[in-house]
């Protein structure tokens, strides 16, 4: 999928302009009409007017409808989306995209579903990214509100639901409900518990992706493994382009907000199959380190499953049946799969899933292989960018790594209240030491704690080649297979630059002879 090259733009002073330019991609001219009329005037003259608002408001949802079919066709709806998206959120193009594909996921049968755990310090939009994300959803396709661990179960949630824990601690509870969630994706998790001295089985319904929003990294390891964890992005570029929304809205407060965008993109949702099954042909040609999580696999299939399901009629071999006499109590298992459309993944998908993922694989954009906070991650680039194993004192780590003494002392030992490991549980080549000291005078001792870093246990730990490729005669298969010469110029480009980062980063984390 395409990224947007300007990363979005907040609250744009021209929205008309940047409406028409995404409705090109069905091929209509868009117009933007006033649908709202002034009620409550009984006059011969406003019940005409409301006639004509009516009227503008069906002819208007019509033209909706049809962009949204066409967009679909076309085989661009996520370039589609993002792109609305990125008119009212600033950049983080990676966490959009990967929420998009989290609730695309849930329409997969034969998958196991995307779960998101999206971190970052405070005001770097992580909410914002969020709520606009699921705004571009069909409006029942998401819950954004705080969830008790009991409530999961009591409220009547639907099956494909995606669930938003924003600013919101994971207890222990709600953690096992994750782990349970997750670990039987396509099937109900129930909860087994007593009312009025009887017993009463609650059940959460199957295929409910979790999106956990914190400013830290929250849940246990199980948790974690379970997710896609990114970070927002809290770069120079990022936060002059939020600063420069904010003076354009400040600038122009009056100009409408044009939610056409937004309603195509929830339209486009009703034309992607409920039920699919996707196959992945060169699925056996797939590499990665043998050390590679087996959760990160099947993140990866999901993900390329998603992809290649909204990339739209171009890649189903079987289209979904519809009955229109469902079973109220809804189809059995063999029924969906027998009604579903079947779609088949090309390697453009492998390619724009590698896009995803790799980059997190490799602590850039998020932490899939080592599930490091920012603030810790941070910390060990210092330590590898200065070079040399050594015992540092508290002192000399905030000198080297600009942070508070809190946020070091966070990001070596956790945090206990939500169950998170710190570098000093996950990383051997750091251990923290308690060395006695004499005073000045001479009269006495004090203690003092410092950090010894192993810089050549820390390329052993961090080595391995932490990406996804192809083997490489599938790739030069692949590369011929491309319907287009900028397609295999593209994957060709995708899996060399894979390849000279990933030697890169082995070079750099190589144990000194």
């Amino acid at each position: 999928m395409q990224t947007n090259p300007a990363e979005g733009n907040n609250q744009n002073p021209n929205p008309k302009t940047d409406s028409n330019n995404l409705a090109s991609f069905a091929g209509l001219p868009y117009s933007q009409q006033k649908t709202d009329s002034e009620g409550g005037n009984s006059s011969p003259e406003i019940q005409e007017l409301d006639i004509t608002a009516a009227e503008e408001q069906s002819q208007q949802e019509a033209r909706w409808d049809i962009a949204a079919e066409r967009i679909w066709k076309s085989g661009n709806a996520i370039d589609y989306i993002v792109n609305s998206i990125h008119r009212f959120h600033v950049g983080d193009n990676t966490a959009i995209t990967a929420m998009l594909l989290s609730y695309a996921a849930t329409r997969i049968l034969n998958g196991d579903g995307i779960h998101i755990s999206l971190s970052g310090s405070a005001g770097t939009g992580k909410s914002h990214s969020a709520t606009t994300t699921a705004d571009h959803l069909p409006q029942s396709g998401y819950i954004d509100a705080r969830i008790s661990n009991k409530a999961l179960f009591y409220h009547d949630i639907q099956p494909r639901t995606v669930l938003i824990f924003d600013d919101q601690e994971l207890n222990e509870e709600i953690q096992e409900v994750i782990k349970i969630a997750s670990s039987n994706w396509t099937h109900s998790a129930k909860y087994l518990t007593v009312s009025n001295q009887k017993p009463v089985e609650r059940t959460l319904p199957p295929m409910c992706p979790f999106w956990v929003i914190k400013a830290n990294l929250t849940g246990d390891e199980q948790v974690l493994d379970r997710q896609l964890v990114l970070w927002t992005d809290e770069s120079d570029e990022q936060r002059a382009a939020v600063q420069m929304a904010i003076f354009r809205k400040a600038l122009n407060p009056d100009a409408a907000e044009d939610r056409g965008t937004v309603e195509i993109s929830r339209r486009i949702w009703k034309h992607v199959p409920v039920n699919a099954i996707v196959k992945i042909p060169y699925a056996d040609a797939i590499q990665c380190d043998i050390m590679m999580d087996p959760r990160n696999i099947k993140l990866f299939i999901g993900i390329i499953q998603a992809i290649a399901l909204m990339h739209g009629p171009d890649r189903q071999t079987k289209p979904e049946v519809i009955n229109p006499n469902p079973n109220p109590d809804g189809a059995s298992d063999t029924q969906q799969r027998a009604d579903a459309a079947e779609i088949t993944a090309t390697f453009q998908d492998f390619a724009e899933a590698c896009r995803l993922i790799n980059p997190l694989l490799q602590n850039k954009g998020g932490s899939q292989r080592l599930k490091l906070s920012r603030t810790a991650s941070n910390l060990l680039d210092s330590l590898v960018a200065a070079g040399e194993s050594r015992e540092y004192s508290f002192g000399e780590l905030r000198h080297l790594t600009k942070m508070s003494a809190a946020l070091i002392s966070q990001a070596l030992y956790g945090r206990q209240d939500t169950a998170t490991n710190g570098l000093l549980a996950l990383c051997p080549a750091l251990e923290v030491v308690t060395n006695t000291i004499k005073t000045d005078n001479g009269n006495g001792t004090i203690t003092q704690k410092s950090v010894i870093w192993n810089n050549n246990l820390y390329g052993i730990w961090r080595g391995g080649r932490s990406i996804f490729y192809l083997r490489d005669d599938v790739l030069r298969d692949a590369i011929g297979e491309m319907r287009t010469e900028e397609e295999r110029e593209k994957l060709d480009k995708i899996n060399q630059e894979l390849l000279s980062r990933e030697h890169a980063t082995d070079a750099d984390t190589a144990p000194a002879e």
